[in-house]
């Protein structure tokens, strides 16, 4: 049985990256812009998203040995990698202000809001867990983006945390500083 809730927690995690699950709320909250103007919508999720996802698996197979074993970097080790979710997020916003397009300029200051806190969280306080924060923000965001029947998509949160405490990868209180800060920054994209 024990072997089977293990399983079952994996795919919950696979299912839940916060990679993906940022990925398909930014592509179905901005399904018009997508139609559009692809242009944006690629540079952000190629830039935003995938060059931070490519950094994220470079340090992962870095340390350890078996790429596929569940394995959640350290607080140190997250360190560079929100640094450098960072930097981006504040180039993003320069390349969208500078060319005036403010909507997705906006955007970059949220990546930039979200990925600070959970910088200052982990160095400060404890490790955030970015699957909590990130799939708060995205349903959140979808909530404001298309319709509010989105939120319901929050009864999965319970899952996605017995997920992460079952695999060893969070305490609750690691899981609640995810929700807060995904939250958080969830409302506030509310403004744009």
């Amino acid at each position: 049985m024990k072997n089977i809730d293990k399983n079952f927690a994996k795919i919950v995690t696979v299912i839940f990256n916060p990679f993906l699950v940022i990925t398909g709320a930014l592509i179905l909250g901005n399904l018009m812009w997508v139609e559009l103007k692809t242009g944006p919508v690629i540079f952000i999720i190629a830039v935003l998203i995938f060059l931070p996802f490519i950094i994220y698996t470079l340090k992962v197979s870095a340390t350890k040995k078996n790429f596929w074993h569940p394995h959640n970097l350290l607080r140190e080790e997250r360190h560079s990698i929100y640094l450098f979710g960072i930097y981006v997020s504040l180039a993003v916003t320069l390349a969208f202000g500078y060319i005036n397009e403010i909507y997705w300029m906006m955007h970059g200051i949220l990546a930039f809001l979200l990925i600070s806190l959970l910088y200052i969280v982990n160095k400060y306080l404890d490790k955030a867990s970015v699957h909590t924060a990130v799939f708060c923000f995205s349903v959140f965001y979808l909530t404001d983006k298309l319709d509010t029947s989105f939120g319901l998509f929050l009864i999965a949160l319970p899952i996605i945390m017995w997920a992460r405490v079952t695999l060893h990868q969070h305490t609750w209180i690691q899981l609640f500083l995810g929700i807060v800060i995904g939250m958080s920054v969830g409302l506030l994209s509310w403004l744009i």
